[in-house]
């Protein structure tokens, strides 16, 4: 019942944005960007869920509500967590109610086109089963099993519309991501330019570039890169 309860809480929320002028940007521009997201401007109707060792923090740490800017998934940066106590949640974290057929029905029902999950936060830890790294929720947690896996799988026997969220430009949880302008200070108080290609080429290449097709890439141009 939490579950199913938590889940029409989110749906309610993405109505809210849905319909809210604020969020409306050009069709015309955005397809311009890139022809493949006219299948998004059409569907106009979907649901973006953020879910990680962050929803058991549910933004308050050791009894102190996280205040300021900022997002309850950003919980870790902002209230500067050692990565030693952050990873913690780890070890409680275990969905065993998690029922991917059960979340692509709601959403269904709801009248959605799509449906987007983080695959990795700004947190670092995978809701996947990453080769790269052990901190993941399939090694580090007792549940032992891939969700995202098994969303993909529901969404795409149903006919729904399935991506995911992935922070590659921000990863508090090692060195040298974003090192030059933002970044976890507090675990790291040296990072440089070869730690972020460690990170790049090492991990984000693994867990994103080498793990499979993606269904619906957005081409990023020359102007909206530098080299490494």
């Amino acid at each position: 019942m939490l579950v199913r309860l938590l889940f029409i809480t989110m749906i309610l929320n993405t109505v809210s944005i849905t319909c809210n002028s604020q969020y409306s940007y050009p069709t015309d521009s955005i397809n311009a960007i890139s022809p493949k997201l006219k299948w998004w401007t059409d569907a106009r109707f979907g649901m973006f869920v953020h879910w990680g060792l962050y929803s058991l923090a549910a933004g308050e740490w050791n009894g102190e509500i996280m205040r300021g800017n900022g997002y309850a998934e950003q919980i870790n940066s902002n209230m500067k967590i050692p990565n030693a106590e952050y990873e913690q949640l780890a070890s409680k974290f275990n969905p065993v109610d998690f029922n991917a057929k059960e979340w692509v029905n709601y959403a269904i029902s709801a009248g959605m086109k799509y449906l987007i999950i983080t695959a990795k936060h700004q947190d670092g830890f995978a809701m996947f089963h990453s080769k790269a790294s052990g901190y993941n929720i399939v090694d580090a947690t007792l549940y032992k099993e891939d969700p995202l896996f098994e969303l993909a799988k529901a969404a795409r026997k149903a006919g729904l519309k399935f991506g995911f969220y992935y922070s590659n430009a921000r990863d508090y949880h090692v060195a040298g991501a974003n090192w030059n302008t933002h970044g976890n200070t507090w675990d790291f108080t040296k990072q440089t330019e070869d730690d972020f290609k460690k990170y790049y080429y090492g991990l984000v290449f693994d867990q994103v570039v080498n793990s499979g097709e993606c269904e619906h890439p957005i081409p990023i141009e020359s102007e909206q890169s530098i080299p490494v």
